[in-house]
């Protein structure tokens, strides 16, 4: 029984708290996504699975509506036991569906460049969902298909990572402040 009501505890105070954090994607404000994960390479690829890790830098133009730049790099081998140390740096636009909680699925578009056996443009797609942890920071989990052209080659990211929200603060409070008079 202490068991039951400790979790329904819990659970009513994670409801609350994330209802408290459900705008965190305010207009004219920064966040720093960092995200780690594996690296799919295409199975046509003669190279391995590795792991993944990017950093990146985004603007809110609407509470809906982003653009990031991010560097991401990955170290697989080929057939040969070689390390390729390949790298991706790409600029995105990110749609984020209002849902007024603190679950944020989201969809990106961007391109950029890759590097892997050589370099080449690429464009990349992808989904995924942000969850506010506080009105500065997000958990994400996101999945990105990047197609590199001149090889022809669809490698796949998987990713979980932190997304610090900068200048939330101030923009939500002065909001409020504006409302208020």
């Amino acid at each position: 029984m202490k068991k039951t009501l400790l979790a329904l505890a819990t659970v009513s105070a994670l409801s609350v708290s994330a209802a408290a954090f459900a705008l965190s994607n305010v207009a004219g404000t920064y966040y720093m996504p960092l995200e780690f994960g594996v690296y799919h390479s295409d199975p046509t690829r003669t190279t391995d699975n590795s792991a993944f890790g990017s950093i990146g830098v985004g603007y809110n133009l609407t509470p809906y509506f982003a653009v990031q730049a991010n560097a991401g790099m990955m170290d697989p081998s080929n057939n040969q036991g070689t390390e390729l140390n390949g790298y991706i740096v790409d600029v995105e636009a990110k749609a984020s569906m209002p849902t007024q909680t603190n679950i944020m699925p989201y969809a990106l578009l961007g391109a950029g460049y890759m590097q892997m056996v050589s370099r080449n443009p690429m464009a990349d797609g992808g989904l995924g969902v942000a969850y506010a942890l506080s009105s500065n920071l997000n958990a994400n989990a996101t999945y990105r298909m990047a197609y590199q052209f001149g090889q022809g080659k669809s490698d796949s990211l998987y990713t979980l990572g932190l997304s610090w929200n900068f200048g939330t603060a101030n923009k939500l409070s002065s909001s409020s402040i504006v409302q208020g008079s």
